[in-house]
């Protein structure tokens, strides 16, 4: 499905999306997508949504994340909630998140983008 956005000026929007993949900046990704900042990964076929080295790295610098205004999970067809550790992580570090299937994901992570917001996406592909 392609989306239709006006004046997509930023190369991380997500601009079509089908089944196995999204395509950011005229690149195919199968995988999950993370976006933070400026920068975008894309994880292994296998990596768990809440469980991954990305995650591990972006914790680390605690300070870095937490002027960010959102954490967005997309956790692909089907809602999955955060784990219990992570989720404490996140309330103690006064760290806001938000939590749905990848396909409402997708579009949230666009609308971010278009306020220019401060946001990391942690984004399962259907």
């Amino acid at each position: 499905m392609q989306i239709e956005l006006e004046n997509i000026e930023n190369n991380l929007f997500i601009t079509a999306y089908g089944k196995g993949y999204v395509v950011i900046n005229k690149k195919r990704f199968k995988n999950i997508i993370f976006v933070n900042g400026y920068n975008l990964t894309e994880g292994k076929k296998d990596d768990n949504i809440y469980e991954n080295i990305f995650l591990s790295n972006i914790f680390k610098n605690i300070n870095k994340v937490k002027n960010n205004d959102l954490f967005l999970f997309g956790t692909g067809e089907n809602l999955l909630d955060l784990p219990e550790k992570l989720k404490i992580f996140l309330i103690k570090n006064t760290i806001k998140f938000e939590i749905m299937n990848s396909l409402a994901a997708y579009k949230t992570h666009n609308i971010l983008l278009h306020e220019g917001r401060n946001f990391t996406s942690i984004i399962k592909v259907l």
